[in-house]
């Protein structure tokens, strides 16, 4: 039977009450989900940060998933947790809206659930999307290594789609990069955590990357090992090749053995207009967005681009910053 809309609410308080989501098997087309834990150990009163990622977001543009909920066991002699620590990933908050919902119970279980707004038969969470939600651990105890506490404990998983036909797929813990995109960059790249413009949320956002840079060019600028790769996708899922230029609004992904870890929004400063570099047009563009946002709407990555004098808004300042750039060359 299929869900309606107006009883979502409803639904995702009795989901925190079951042990899975009841839908029916028959999916083909699979979605994996990566439980990204540090390898490392961990000293008593010490935290650190789980990860839950779509191991591949490209598997989101195949298979319509319209609601999920996953389950992550852990020793409670060992650790601990609440639900204050479960975050929920912000772009993926932004398409669930107000219908998603997290708990840890006493037993030593973390339960999140959560449903595409707005879903269809042809829409779901879409492709753009890489994380789902983190939660944050404290060592009750010494632990001698964190990842060997996730390989073994209960992690479990229900997708399905509009219909209530379970979408497969695997759950599992893999261990989280050596190093961080924030770790990695090198030279003018910079990385924040939760970036936001004017109240408007755009996530973790990768910055400084320079006009017209190709992906080769951007890889050359991150410390990675042979173990990990960076990669960069449109808005649209598609990765970029070596010769392509990198743009406002795209998504650089950090993978670690082929699993990714972490990724962030690209940002090029006074790039309104997503072509991979500042010139007039981007002046336009926020002059126009100034007088009438709601006939020139803007994403968030792209406003925070064209906060070109960096006063966290927009106004017509950044405008004369682009052009001052346009004619020196340079932002200093």
């Amino acid at each position: 039977m299929k869900i309606r809309t107006k009883l979502l609410s409803a639904l995702l308080s009795v989901l925190l009450l079951l042990p899975a989501f009841p839908f029916t098997a028959g999916a083909v087309d699979t979605v994996d989900i990566n439980v990204c834990v540090p390898d490392a150990a961990v000293a008593s009163g010490q935290t650190f940060t789980a990860e839950v990622r779509f191991a591949d977001p490209s598997q989101l543009g195949s298979r319509v998933v319209a609601g999920l909920q996953v389950e992550i066991g852990f020793d409670t002699g060992k650790l601990s947790t609440s639900k204050a620590a479960v975050v929920v990933d912000p772009s993926f908050a932004e398409e669930c809206g107000s219908f998603s919902g997290k708990g840890v119970t006493a037993g030593g279980k973390v339960i999140f659930v959560a449903i595409r707004d707005g879903f269809s038969a042809s829409t779901g969470f879409s492709s753009s999307l890489t994380g789902i939600f983190s939660v944050t651990f404290t060592a009750k105890t010494d632990v001698a290594n964190v990842y060997d506490l996730f390989s073994a404990s209960a992690i479990s998983a229900v997708l399905g789609d509009s219909s209530a036909v379970e979408v497969d797929g695997t759950i599992k813990a893999v261990k989280a990069a050596a190093g961080s995109l924030a770790d990695l960059a090198t030279g003018s790249l910079g990385y924040t955590a939760n970036a936001s413009i004017g109240g408007k949320a755009v996530g973790d956002v990768l910055t400084g990357v320079g006009n017209d840079t190709t992906l080769s060019a951007l890889k050359s600028q991150f410390g990675t090992n042979p173990s990990q790769e960076i990669k960069v996708k449109t808005a649209g899922g598609e990765y970029l090749s070596s010769s392509d230029v990198v743009k406002t609004g795209m998504t650089v992904e950090l993978y670690e053995n082929g699993s990714l870890v972490e990724s962030a929004v690209v940002i090029v400063k006074g790039d309104g207009d997503c072509s991979g570099a500042c010139d007039v047009f981007d002046a336009v563009i926020v002059l126009s967005w100034i007088v009438d946002p709601e006939k020139n709407p803007l994403s968030p990555a792209a406003l925070l681009a064209l906060d070109a004098d960096g006063s966290n808004g927009n106004d017509v300042f950044d405008a004369v910053a682009i052009l001052t750039f346009i004619v020196k060359g340079s932002w200093s």
